[in-house]
């Protein structure tokens, strides 16, 4: 993973990575949540393209979400008592 060095530039990245994906959201609210999906999707193939090792960095990604997933709730999951 990062090393003490790189946690500055993770911190960063990530508020950035954040602003970015809640303006590409809010630009397309108003459509389809397949078609937002779809968005997503698309802008995270694109990054992944430009990476020099894309298919390990998807791989640490999806290892990343899965531990992630099971620390919190995903932001369109209804809370429980909700239903």
């Amino acid at each position: 993973m990062v090393d003490r060095k790189g946690e500055p530039h993770e911190s960063w990245a990530r508020r950035v990575a954040e602003r970015f994906v809640d303006s590409a959201l809010a630009i397309s609210e108003r459509q389809p949540r397949v078609e937002q999906q779809s968005l997503m999707r698309e802008i995270a193939r694109r990054a992944l393209w430009h990476m020099a090792d894309a298919p390990a960095e998807a791989r640490n990604l999806a290892k990343d979400l899965e531990i992630g997933g099971l620390l919190q709730p995903h932001p369109r999951d209804t809370p429980p008592g909700r239903d």
